[in-house]
């Protein structure tokens, strides 16, 4: 499987073509604040689409750290359930110039739709607003639903996702990792007494914090334990 990034550039960046090619076929478009609409939680806890880069914490965690607005977009009328959306980030760079990204550092991204046909309102809206507001381009990271317009749309970037299905047993996932690079890694931390924390409490972000910053010659000891922070 093969996620793939598009974008499409504003006339001022010289690589817009036929941008109004969807434009004649949209429904309404709503924008929400993903932040503080309370529907795009529920609807993305929901959606068997969804992924991490669609929470709202997520979404916080860019604002919060790089000052990137998030936003969503929608078909659903304003007071009743989401039932698709798409979400993206106003990210503003004096280097790398303005843009529409859903969403930044995150592997992939899905449109949250039913059809094809919402992903094109969706595109359409979309290739307005770079044109009206001036920004440099917008990107999609989708994995299963591709716009099927191709002409106003280009590939900035393939690359590969891997999934790892967890059914089958431990013991046959071990078996199916590679011998060097994966299994004679885990054999080595099972004889080094690794073990995995989970959390986010202020004891681990300390032990944390001291192993990556503090005390970097303590690095040794600390590995002895293996630390998962998580926001929220």
């Amino acid at each position: 499987m093969m996620p793939t990034k598009y974008e499409i550039s504003s006339p001022e960046n010289d690589r817009l073509t036929s941008s109004r090619v969807l434009i004649g076929r949209t429904r309404h478009v709503f924008q929400l604040d993903p932040l503080q609409d309370p529907r795009w939680k529920t609807f993305v806890a929901t959606h068997p689409d969804a992924s991490a880069f669609h929470q709202v914490e997520w979404l916080k965690a860019l604002k919060s750290c790089y000052g990137y607005v998030p936003m969503a977009l929608t078909l659903s009328l304003p007071a009743s359930p989401l039932e698709n959306g798409l979400v993206f980030c106003e990210v503003r760079s004096p280097l790398t110039g303005m843009r529409l990204v859903s969403v930044p550092f995150c592997d992939h991204c899905e449109p949250l739709i039913n059809d094809s046909e919402e992903l094109e309102c969706f595109v359409a809206d979309l290739t307005t607003r770079v044109e009206k507001s001036h920004w440099k381009y917008f990107e999609l990271r989708p994995i299963l639903h591709a716009p099927d317009d191709k002409k106003s749309l280009g590939v900035s970037q393939d690359y590969y996702f891997h999934r790892l299905d967890l059914r089958p047993s431990e013991q046959t996932l071990f078996k199916e990792f590679d011998k060097d690079s994966v299994q004679r890694k885990i054999r080595r931390a099972e004889r080094e007494g690794l073990r995995g924390q989970q959390g986010n409490s202020e004891a681990l972000l300390q032990h944390f914090y001291k192993l990556m910053v503090v005390a970097p010659d303590q690095a040794p000891v600390a590995l002895g334990n293996l630390l998962y922070l998580h926001v929220g």
